[in-house]
């Protein structure tokens, strides 16, 4: 028999799954943790040596919470390469909150979310010399900072520090997500939605599971949702788990109305 409860199923990677779930008890919502994805760090002293060897860094990017993390680690490992903590310029209030957590000298503006505005912003940053901007990140990325950067004239340098690998959910955890009504899947990066499709969806039908409604964290997300024909029922207004968590809300809301 379905229960009625008010759920959201949560598939990003800890840490910050936990964070979420404790906002959601604020709007009366259940939480069932389903990472679908996991971060798997790289240790690549190969890429180290350009460094030594390249023309000044003007910045650094950072576009997540998991790159500012190991980027901290990285420079406290290879200190000798920077006689000074270079400044990193990031997407998100999330993410620049997390470098400066993490002692980093970090700046962020309230419109950047994406890459697009990154390299915009960059842009106006960039020195007539045209240094490099180190761009720490997964060995997957979306590509829309590259290509803007690129387009630019902005010369990025990628510094592959971790890469995403999916989780496939085993046969109980997926039962239990079958007992409830419409519940809310909340989904972070483009990966999570494609471990959706290709693993869960699949054995959820065999279980004859309404419709699900989806949550995206932001546009990138979003458009990837789009694309498998799944219900986006809302975007997060910001990147950021507050808006993330009202975007829940509001499609619970909804459903109880």
């Amino acid at each position: 028999m379905l229960t009625t409860e008010r759920v959201a199923v949560l598939t990003r990677s800890s840490p910050g799954l936990e964070k979420t779930a404790r906002q959601l008890v604020n709007y009366g919502i259940q939480s069932i943790l389903l990472p679908l994805t996991q971060t798997v760090s790289v240790d690549d002293e190969s890429q180290n040596s350009w460094i030594r060897n390249k023309p000044e860094i003007q910045g650094v990017c950072l576009t997540s919470v998991t790159a500012a993390r190991l980027f901290k680690a990285w420079l406290h490992k290879h200190s000798a390469l920077f006689p000074f903590l270079p400044a990193c310029y990031c997407i998100g209030q999330t993410t620049w909150k997390t470098a400066l957590d993490c002692g980093l000298v970090a700046y962020w503006r309230e419109n950047i979310h994406t890459g697009y505005q990154l390299a915009e912003w960059l842009d106006k940053l960039t020195s007539p010399s045209k240094g490099i901007w180190l761009y720490p990140c997964a060995r997957q990325t979306a590509g829309t900072l590259e290509r803007e950067c690129e387009r630019r004239g902005i010369r990025l340098a990628k510094l592959v520090l971790y890469e995403t690998v999916p989780r496939i959910p085993n046969k109980a955890e997926l039962q239990e997500i079958a007992r409830f009504h419409r519940p809310v899947w909340v989904f972070h990066s483009p990966s999570a939605v494609k471990v959706y499709i290709n693993h869960v969806q699949p054995l959820l039908k065999q279980w004859q599971m309404e419709e699900i409604q989806a949550v995206a964290i932001g546009t990138t997300t979003a458009d990837a949702i789009r694309k498998t024909g799944i219900q986006l029922a809302a975007i997060a207004s910001e990147p950021n788990d507050e808006s993330l968590v009202s975007a829940i809300g509001s499609v619970q809301d909804l459903n109880s109305s």
